[in-house]
Protein backbone atom coordinates (compact mmCIF):
# COMPACT_ATOMS: atom_id res chain seq x y z
CA UNK A 1 0.00 0.00 0.00
CA UNK A 2 2.99 2.26 0.69
CA UNK A 3 4.86 1.40 -2.03
CA UNK A 4 1.58 2.52 -4.55
CA UNK A 5 1.17 5.62 -2.62
CA UNK A 6 5.03 6.61 -2.86
CA UNK A 7 4.71 5.44 -6.89
CA UNK A 8 1.59 8.04 -7.44
CA UNK A 9 3.44 10.90 -5.31
CA UNK A 10 6.84 10.38 -7.91
CA UNK A 11 4.51 10.55 -10.97
CA UNK A 12 2.91 13.73 -9.79
CA UNK A 13 6.19 15.29 -9.66
CA UNK A 14 7.60 14.32 -13.14
CA UNK A 15 4.07 16.14 -14.21
CA UNK A 16 5.01 19.29 -12.64
CA UNK A 17 8.16 19.26 -13.72
CA UNK A 18 7.17 18.50 -17.46
CA UNK A 19 4.88 21.29 -17.12
CA UNK A 20 7.62 23.71 -16.00
CA UNK A 21 9.91 23.54 -18.55
CA UNK A 22 7.13 23.47 -21.13
CA UNK A 23 5.88 27.27 -20.21
CA UNK A 24 9.22 28.15 -20.27
CA UNK A 25 9.89 27.15 -23.99
CA UNK A 26 6.73 28.69 -24.76
CA UNK A 27 8.18 32.06 -23.14
CA UNK A 28 10.98 32.39 -24.64
CA UNK A 29 9.78 31.48 -28.16
CA UNK A 30 7.16 34.25 -27.77
CA UNK A 31 10.29 36.82 -26.76
CA UNK A 32 11.77 35.93 -30.27
CA UNK A 33 8.47 36.69 -32.55
CA UNK A 34 8.76 40.17 -34.21
CA UNK A 35 5.22 41.59 -34.41
CA UNK A 36 5.10 43.17 -37.80
CA UNK A 37 4.73 47.04 -37.36
CA UNK A 38 1.45 48.74 -39.57
CA UNK A 39 3.95 50.55 -41.76
CA UNK A 40 5.76 47.25 -42.69
CA UNK A 41 1.98 45.74 -43.75
CA UNK A 42 1.20 48.84 -45.51
CA UNK A 43 4.15 48.95 -47.87
CA UNK A 44 2.85 45.29 -48.88
CA UNK A 45 0.12 46.48 -50.05
CA UNK A 46 -0.64 46.34 -53.91
CA UNK A 47 -3.08 48.75 -55.33
CA UNK A 48 -4.75 46.45 -58.03
CA UNK A 49 -6.35 48.71 -61.12
CA UNK A 50 -10.22 48.60 -60.92
CA UNK A 51 -12.09 47.54 -64.59
CA UNK A 52 -14.84 49.74 -65.04
CA UNK A 53 -17.24 48.96 -67.94
CA UNK A 54 -19.31 51.39 -69.83
CA UNK A 55 -21.79 50.44 -72.88
CA UNK A 56 -22.55 52.66 -76.13
CA UNK A 57 -24.62 52.30 -78.94
CA UNK A 58 -22.54 52.58 -82.17
CA UNK A 59 -24.24 52.30 -86.21
CA UNK A 60 -20.51 50.51 -87.18
CA UNK A 61 -17.85 49.89 -84.99
CA UNK A 62 -16.22 52.66 -87.29
CA UNK A 63 -17.62 54.79 -84.75
CA UNK A 64 -15.26 53.53 -82.25
CA UNK A 65 -12.44 55.95 -81.83
CA UNK A 66 -10.45 54.18 -79.36
CA UNK A 67 -9.30 50.96 -79.99
CA UNK A 68 -7.67 47.97 -77.11
CA UNK A 69 -4.90 49.35 -75.17
CA UNK A 70 -5.75 53.31 -76.20
CA UNK A 71 -4.69 55.01 -72.95
CA UNK A 72 -7.35 57.48 -72.51
CA UNK A 73 -8.21 60.63 -70.29
CA UNK A 74 -11.53 61.72 -68.60
CA UNK A 75 -13.67 63.18 -70.54
CA UNK A 76 -12.07 61.71 -74.14
CA UNK A 77 -14.37 60.72 -77.14
CA UNK A 78 -14.35 57.12 -77.09
CA UNK A 79 -17.11 57.06 -79.23
CA UNK A 80 -18.46 58.78 -81.80
CA UNK A 81 -22.14 58.12 -83.52
CA UNK A 82 -22.71 60.27 -87.17
CA UNK A 83 -26.40 58.99 -87.07
CA UNK A 84 -27.35 60.85 -84.29
CA UNK A 85 -25.77 64.27 -85.63
CA UNK A 86 -27.34 63.96 -89.16
CA UNK A 87 -30.64 64.92 -87.85
CA UNK A 88 -29.64 68.13 -86.58
CA UNK A 89 -27.59 68.71 -88.94
CA UNK A 90 -30.40 68.61 -91.66
CA UNK A 91 -32.14 71.28 -88.89
CA UNK A 92 -28.97 73.02 -89.45
CA UNK A 93 -28.70 73.70 -92.94
CA UNK A 94 -32.62 74.70 -93.31
CA UNK A 95 -32.61 77.02 -90.55
CA UNK A 96 -29.23 78.47 -92.46
CA UNK A 97 -30.87 78.66 -95.43
CA UNK A 98 -34.29 80.25 -93.69
CA UNK A 99 -31.74 83.20 -92.25
CA UNK A 100 -29.84 83.89 -95.14
CA UNK A 101 -33.20 84.46 -97.17
CA UNK A 102 -34.47 86.41 -94.40
CA UNK A 103 -31.08 88.59 -94.71
CA UNK A 104 -31.81 89.40 -98.39
CA UNK A 105 -35.12 90.12 -97.88
CA UNK A 106 -34.09 92.76 -94.77
CA UNK A 107 -31.88 94.20 -97.47
CA UNK A 108 -34.28 94.45 -99.80
CA UNK A 109 -37.18 95.91 -97.56
CA UNK A 110 -34.14 98.53 -96.61
CA UNK A 111 -33.55 99.24 -100.13
CA UNK A 112 -37.27 99.87 -101.35
CA UNK A 113 -38.27 101.99 -97.96
CA UNK A 114 -35.04 104.40 -98.64
CA UNK A 115 -36.61 104.60 -101.87
CA UNK A 116 -40.30 105.71 -100.75
CA UNK A 117 -38.56 107.70 -98.50
CA UNK A 118 -37.30 109.52 -100.61
CA UNK A 119 -40.47 111.60 -102.49
CA UNK A 120 -41.86 112.02 -99.26
CA UNK A 121 -38.49 113.77 -97.59
CA UNK A 122 -38.52 115.80 -101.25
CA UNK A 123 -42.66 116.43 -101.09
CA UNK A 124 -42.07 118.43 -97.60
CA UNK A 125 -38.69 119.97 -98.96
CA UNK A 126 -40.99 121.79 -101.83
CA UNK A 127 -43.98 122.14 -99.38
CA UNK A 128 -41.58 124.19 -96.76
CA UNK A 129 -40.24 126.38 -99.46
CA UNK A 130 -43.51 127.04 -100.98
CA UNK A 131 -44.93 127.89 -97.63
CA UNK A 132 -41.41 130.45 -97.47
CA UNK A 133 -42.23 131.94 -101.01
CA UNK A 134 -45.99 132.28 -99.90
CA UNK A 135 -44.77 134.68 -96.88
CA UNK A 136 -41.88 136.39 -98.36
CA UNK A 137 -44.11 137.66 -101.13
CA UNK A 138 -47.14 138.25 -99.60
CA UNK A 139 -46.03 141.82 -98.06
CA UNK A 140 -42.68 143.64 -99.57
CA UNK A 141 -42.62 146.90 -97.20
CA UNK A 142 -42.94 147.91 -93.58
CA UNK A 143 -45.75 150.41 -95.58
CA UNK A 144 -47.67 147.72 -97.22
CA UNK A 145 -47.75 145.84 -93.68
CA UNK A 146 -49.35 149.30 -92.02
CA UNK A 147 -51.97 150.11 -95.19
CA UNK A 148 -53.10 146.19 -94.63
CA UNK A 149 -51.96 144.78 -91.50
CA UNK A 150 -54.48 141.97 -91.95
CA UNK A 151 -54.68 139.07 -94.45
CA UNK A 152 -57.33 139.15 -96.90
CA UNK A 153 -59.57 136.04 -97.53
CA UNK A 154 -58.04 134.74 -100.19
CA UNK A 155 -54.13 134.89 -98.83
CA UNK A 156 -55.60 133.24 -95.57
CA UNK A 157 -56.98 130.49 -97.36
CA UNK A 158 -53.83 130.27 -99.70
CA UNK A 159 -51.71 130.12 -96.25
CA UNK A 160 -53.87 127.71 -94.42
CA UNK A 161 -53.57 125.40 -97.84
CA UNK A 162 -49.94 125.39 -98.36
CA UNK A 163 -49.60 125.08 -94.27
CA UNK A 164 -51.55 122.32 -94.84
CA UNK A 165 -49.46 120.67 -97.48
CA UNK A 166 -46.67 121.02 -95.25
CA UNK A 167 -48.16 119.32 -92.34
CA UNK A 168 -49.17 116.69 -94.50
CA UNK A 169 -45.89 115.80 -96.27
CA UNK A 170 -44.34 115.66 -92.48
CA UNK A 171 -46.93 113.04 -91.09
CA UNK A 172 -46.66 110.76 -94.27
CA UNK A 173 -42.67 110.77 -93.84
CA UNK A 174 -43.01 110.29 -90.11
CA UNK A 175 -45.65 107.65 -90.69
CA UNK A 176 -43.57 106.12 -93.10
CA UNK A 177 -40.77 106.09 -90.95
CA UNK A 178 -42.66 104.37 -88.26
CA UNK A 179 -43.89 101.42 -90.61
CA UNK A 180 -40.29 100.77 -91.69
CA UNK A 181 -39.30 100.71 -87.93
CA UNK A 182 -41.76 98.68 -86.80
CA UNK A 183 -41.13 96.60 -89.87
CA UNK A 184 -37.27 96.34 -88.96
CA UNK A 185 -37.32 95.27 -85.80
CA UNK A 186 -39.57 92.36 -86.46
CA UNK A 187 -37.06 91.65 -89.07
CA UNK A 188 -34.33 91.55 -86.42
CA UNK A 189 -36.05 89.95 -83.93
CA UNK A 190 -36.68 86.73 -86.70
CA UNK A 191 -32.94 87.10 -87.39
CA UNK A 192 -31.59 87.02 -83.59
CA UNK A 193 -34.03 84.03 -82.78
CA UNK A 194 -33.11 82.51 -86.52
CA UNK A 195 -29.07 82.93 -85.11
CA UNK A 196 -30.09 81.53 -81.70
CA UNK A 197 -31.25 78.10 -82.86
CA UNK A 198 -28.18 78.20 -84.87
CA UNK A 199 -26.19 78.91 -81.78
CA UNK A 200 -28.20 76.15 -80.10
CA UNK A 201 -27.87 72.95 -82.85
CA UNK A 202 -24.17 73.67 -82.96
CA UNK A 203 -24.06 73.04 -79.60
CA UNK A 204 -26.02 69.92 -79.90
CA UNK A 205 -24.26 68.45 -82.76
CA UNK A 206 -21.02 69.23 -81.26
CA UNK A 207 -21.98 66.78 -78.59
CA UNK A 208 -24.93 64.64 -79.89
CA UNK A 209 -23.71 61.00 -80.87
CA UNK A 210 -20.58 61.32 -78.82
CA UNK A 211 -19.43 59.08 -75.65
CA UNK A 212 -16.93 60.22 -73.19
CA UNK A 213 -15.36 58.27 -70.95
CA UNK A 214 -15.46 59.71 -67.36
CA UNK A 215 -12.41 57.36 -66.21
CA UNK A 216 -8.59 58.28 -66.82
CA UNK A 217 -7.13 54.79 -67.89
CA UNK A 218 -6.37 51.96 -70.19
CA UNK A 219 -9.03 50.30 -72.60
CA UNK A 220 -8.67 46.45 -71.57
CA UNK A 221 -11.31 45.53 -74.24
CA UNK A 222 -14.34 46.28 -76.46
CA UNK A 223 -16.71 43.40 -77.10
CA UNK A 224 -19.68 43.62 -79.29
CA UNK A 225 -22.35 42.29 -76.92
CA UNK A 226 -25.49 42.75 -79.16
CA UNK A 227 -27.25 44.39 -82.23
CA UNK A 228 -30.39 45.33 -83.30
CA UNK A 229 -32.46 47.33 -86.17
CA UNK A 230 -30.98 50.69 -85.07
CA UNK A 231 -27.80 49.93 -83.42
CA UNK A 232 -24.86 47.87 -82.66
CA UNK A 233 -24.06 47.66 -78.86
CA UNK A 234 -20.11 47.43 -77.49
CA UNK A 235 -18.59 47.33 -74.12
CA UNK A 236 -15.91 48.95 -73.53
CA UNK A 237 -14.01 47.93 -70.73
CA UNK A 238 -11.50 50.47 -68.83
CA UNK A 239 -8.49 49.86 -66.25
CA UNK A 240 -8.84 52.91 -63.98
CA UNK A 241 -5.49 53.26 -62.04
CA UNK A 242 -3.43 55.51 -59.95
CA UNK A 243 -0.09 56.28 -61.68
CA UNK A 244 2.72 55.60 -60.19
CA UNK A 245 5.76 57.95 -59.98
CA UNK A 246 7.52 56.49 -63.19
CA UNK A 247 4.15 57.03 -64.96
CA UNK A 248 4.01 60.96 -63.44
CA UNK A 249 7.41 61.35 -64.09
CA UNK A 250 7.13 60.26 -67.89
CA UNK A 251 3.98 62.39 -68.68
CA UNK A 252 5.31 65.27 -67.14
CA UNK A 253 8.44 64.44 -69.38
CA UNK A 254 5.98 64.36 -72.54
CA UNK A 255 3.77 67.65 -71.71
CA UNK A 256 7.54 69.13 -71.55
CA UNK A 257 8.68 67.98 -74.95
CA UNK A 258 5.19 69.31 -76.69
CA UNK A 259 6.14 72.44 -74.43
CA UNK A 260 9.82 72.84 -75.94
CA UNK A 261 8.21 71.98 -79.33
CA UNK A 262 6.29 74.89 -79.09
CA UNK A 263 8.93 77.15 -77.44
CA UNK A 264 11.11 76.21 -80.32
CA UNK A 265 8.28 76.85 -83.22
CA UNK A 266 7.47 80.10 -81.18
CA UNK A 267 10.93 81.53 -80.17
CA UNK A 268 9.41 82.21 -76.65
CA UNK A 269 8.22 80.68 -73.53
CA UNK A 270 5.17 79.20 -73.40
CA UNK A 271 2.73 78.45 -70.56
CA UNK A 272 0.03 75.43 -71.94
CA UNK A 273 -3.27 74.44 -70.42
CA UNK A 274 -4.91 71.59 -71.76
CA UNK A 275 -8.60 72.15 -72.25
CA UNK A 276 -11.59 70.11 -73.63
CA UNK A 277 -13.59 71.94 -76.37
CA UNK A 278 -17.38 72.36 -75.71
CA UNK A 279 -18.61 74.81 -78.36
CA UNK A 280 -17.36 76.56 -81.13
CA UNK A 281 -19.44 80.16 -82.06
CA UNK A 282 -17.64 81.34 -84.97
CA UNK A 283 -14.04 80.99 -86.68
CA UNK A 284 -12.10 82.49 -83.74
CA UNK A 285 -14.33 82.24 -80.59
CA UNK A 286 -14.22 78.79 -78.77
CA UNK A 287 -15.72 78.11 -75.17
CA UNK A 288 -13.98 75.01 -72.93
CA UNK A 289 -14.95 74.18 -69.34
CA UNK A 290 -13.06 77.30 -68.03
CA UNK A 291 -12.91 79.93 -70.19
CA UNK A 292 -14.29 81.40 -73.35
CA UNK A 293 -11.58 82.52 -75.19
CA UNK A 294 -11.02 84.62 -78.50
CA UNK A 295 -8.64 83.24 -80.62
CA UNK A 296 -5.41 85.50 -80.58
CA UNK A 297 -3.72 87.27 -84.16
CA UNK A 298 -6.98 86.62 -86.11
CA UNK A 299 -10.30 87.92 -86.80
CA UNK A 300 -12.80 85.90 -89.07
CA UNK A 301 -16.26 87.00 -90.78
CA UNK A 302 -19.41 87.46 -88.74
CA UNK A 303 -21.96 84.48 -88.75
CA UNK A 304 -24.09 87.11 -90.67
CA UNK A 305 -21.68 87.75 -93.18
CA UNK A 306 -20.58 85.50 -96.39
CA UNK A 307 -18.02 82.30 -95.22
CA UNK A 308 -18.91 82.87 -91.71
CA UNK A 309 -20.24 79.46 -91.15
CA UNK A 310 -17.65 77.94 -93.41
CA UNK A 311 -14.86 79.71 -91.19
CA UNK A 312 -16.57 78.05 -88.23
CA UNK A 313 -17.40 74.84 -89.15
CA UNK A 314 -13.18 74.89 -90.59
CA UNK A 315 -12.33 75.44 -86.89
CA UNK A 316 -14.97 72.94 -85.69
CA UNK A 317 -13.47 70.55 -87.81
CA UNK A 318 -9.94 71.39 -86.67
CA UNK A 319 -10.68 70.54 -82.99
CA UNK A 320 -12.74 67.84 -83.78
CA UNK A 321 -9.36 66.05 -84.90
CA UNK A 322 -8.06 65.66 -81.44
CA UNK A 323 -11.46 64.13 -79.73
CA UNK A 324 -11.98 68.54 -79.07
CA UNK A 325 -8.71 68.28 -76.45
CA UNK A 326 -6.74 71.39 -76.87
CA UNK A 327 -3.71 73.14 -75.20
CA UNK A 328 -3.56 77.43 -74.44
CA UNK A 329 -1.13 79.74 -74.32
CA UNK A 330 -3.32 82.88 -72.99
CA UNK A 331 -1.84 85.94 -73.96
CA UNK A 332 -4.20 88.23 -72.92
CA UNK A 333 -7.65 88.94 -71.73
CA UNK A 334 -9.94 91.11 -74.04
CA UNK A 335 -12.79 94.19 -72.55
CA UNK A 336 -15.42 91.46 -72.98
CA UNK A 337 -13.35 88.99 -70.05
CA UNK A 338 -12.28 86.74 -72.63
CA UNK A 339 -9.08 85.36 -72.49
CA UNK A 340 -6.86 86.09 -75.83
CA UNK A 341 -4.83 82.94 -76.58
CA UNK A 342 -2.62 80.63 -79.23
CA UNK A 343 -4.68 77.35 -79.65
CA UNK A 344 -2.82 74.08 -80.38
CA UNK A 345 -4.10 70.98 -81.37
CA UNK A 346 -1.24 67.71 -82.24
CA UNK A 347 1.24 70.27 -81.84
CA UNK A 348 -0.66 72.37 -84.75
CA UNK A 349 -1.22 75.77 -84.21
CA UNK A 350 -4.80 76.83 -84.88
CA UNK A 351 -4.95 80.40 -85.30
CA UNK A 352 -2.05 79.95 -88.13
CA UNK A 353 -4.57 77.49 -89.76
CA UNK A 354 -7.47 79.08 -89.91
CA UNK A 355 -5.26 82.17 -91.67
CA UNK A 356 -3.62 79.31 -94.34
CA UNK A 357 -7.01 78.08 -95.01
CA UNK A 358 -8.07 81.76 -95.81
CA UNK A 359 -10.95 81.32 -93.32
CA UNK A 360 -9.48 84.43 -91.28
CA UNK A 361 -7.67 87.41 -91.48
CA UNK A 362 -4.98 88.78 -90.07
CA UNK A 363 -6.03 91.58 -86.90
CA UNK A 364 -4.13 93.82 -87.70
CA UNK A 365 -5.18 95.61 -84.75
CA UNK A 366 -4.01 93.49 -82.21
CA UNK A 367 -1.17 92.59 -83.43
CA UNK A 368 0.50 93.77 -80.44
CA UNK A 369 -0.67 90.41 -78.49
CA UNK A 370 0.63 87.82 -81.03
CA UNK A 371 3.62 86.20 -80.54
CA UNK A 372 3.08 84.60 -84.17
CA UNK A 373 3.34 88.00 -86.22
CA UNK A 374 5.51 86.80 -88.91
CA UNK A 375 4.38 83.67 -89.59
CA UNK A 376 0.60 84.76 -89.99
CA UNK A 377 1.76 87.28 -92.08
CA UNK A 378 3.52 85.18 -94.59
CA UNK A 379 0.60 82.69 -93.88
CA UNK A 380 -1.75 85.58 -95.30
CA UNK A 381 -0.03 86.21 -98.30
CA UNK A 382 0.17 83.10 -99.45
CA UNK A 383 -3.89 82.48 -98.94
CA UNK A 384 -4.21 85.96 -100.87
CA UNK A 385 -1.35 84.42 -103.61
CA UNK A 386 -3.95 81.32 -103.99
CA UNK A 387 -7.48 83.12 -103.90
CA UNK A 388 -8.31 80.76 -100.74
CA UNK A 389 -11.71 81.55 -98.98
CA UNK A 390 -12.15 85.27 -97.92
CA UNK A 391 -10.08 85.76 -100.74
CA UNK A 392 -11.76 84.19 -103.23
CA UNK A 393 -14.26 87.29 -103.61
CA UNK A 394 -14.81 91.16 -102.74
CA UNK A 395 -15.73 90.32 -99.28
CA UNK A 396 -16.02 92.92 -96.08
CA UNK A 397 -13.32 92.69 -93.39
CA UNK A 398 -15.07 91.68 -90.27
CA UNK A 399 -13.98 94.77 -88.61
CA UNK A 400 -15.54 96.94 -91.49
CA UNK A 401 -18.79 94.94 -91.00
CA UNK A 402 -18.86 95.42 -87.20
CA UNK A 403 -18.67 99.64 -87.98
CA UNK A 404 -20.87 99.71 -90.02
CA UNK A 405 -23.52 97.65 -87.89
CA UNK A 406 -22.46 99.90 -85.06
CA UNK A 407 -23.19 102.90 -87.47
CA UNK A 408 -26.26 102.13 -88.34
Amino acid sequence: MEAKAGRIILLVLLVTACQKERDSQTNAIAQTVVTPTPTAIKSTVIARPRHLKIKVGLDSPGDLKVTTGTTIQAGQTISDRQSNKQPLINQRQSLAVQLQQLQQQQQYQKALAQAQLEPLKLAIKNASLNLKRFKANRRYTTRAYQQFPTLTSGELAQETELELAYSSAKSALKQAQSNFKAASLESDNQLRSLAQQIRNLDRQILAAGITRSPYSGTVKKIKFIGQNDSELLAEITIATEVPNKQQVAANNLSQKETESKIQASTGSATNLKSQIVLSVHDGDTIRTQEYRIRLACIDSPELKQPLGYQSRDNLLKLISQSNNRIQLQIVDTDRYGRKVALIYTNGKLLNLQQVTDGMAYVYQKYLNNCPQVEQVKQAENTAKQQKRGVWGGNYQPPWEFRHDKRRN
